[in-house]
């Protein structure tokens, strides 16, 4: 661990974002810092399995972050497609609606699943490499498919801040690089 007022270690610039705008993400800059030994996490030069044991708990973190978007962009959708009136009736009993909603329904339970067993395998103390990836992939994939779905169910009230699915969208965007990038 480095002291943030250590010689060497400089805050070049904070970047602003267009996603979970509560987060802080910096650009530093380290030249020739020293750190203290009382500050040396793990033995020296054998840093990265550390890394590797810290990505092993943040992925499924991560997936759980999304799922949590990705349900809430769900609830605001079938909201929106309840409230919402075609030919005399809600939008969401419509069938080529309600089989979307039902799909969405069907991979958010499935990402839950997934997260849970991440957390066991954590738990018990085991290696949760694998457990963890699958969970952050998924709940991403279907986060960002989901999101997008969602997206297109209000038609012009999901591209606009009249509902919370765009903030959801850009925050859905930025949790994709914690615990590793992943392609979605």
């Amino acid at each position: 661990m480095i002291p943030r007022n250590s010689k060497g270690l400089d805050v070049v610039k904070a970047y602003g974002l267009l996603g979970m705008r509560g987060a802080i993400v910096v650009h530093l800059r380290f030249r020739r810092v020293s750190v203290p030994g009382e500050n040396l996490v793990g033995d020296l030069n054998h840093g990265f399995p550390i890394i590797l044991d810290e990505l092993d708990r943040e992925r499924p973190a991560v997936a759980a972050g999304m799922m949590g978007i990705a349900r809430s962009s769900f609830e605001a959708a079938v909201y929106y497609l309840s409230t919402r009136e075609q030919f005399g009736r809600p939008i969401r009993d419509f069938e080529g609606v309600s089989f979307k909603i039902a799909d969405m329904a069907v991979k958010l339970e499935a990402s839950r699943l997934l997260i849970l067993h991440a957390g066991r395998v954590l738990g018990r103390g085991e290696g949760a490499r694998k457990a963890g990836a699958v969970a952050k992939l998924y709940a991403i994939r279907n986060c960002l498919r989901g999101g997008a779905r969602v997206f297109a169910s209000p038609r012009r009230y999901g591209y606009t801040k009249e509902l919370p699915v765009e903030r959801y969208f850009r925050d859905a965007r930025f949790m994709t690089i914690g615990g590793g990038t992943v392609k979605s």
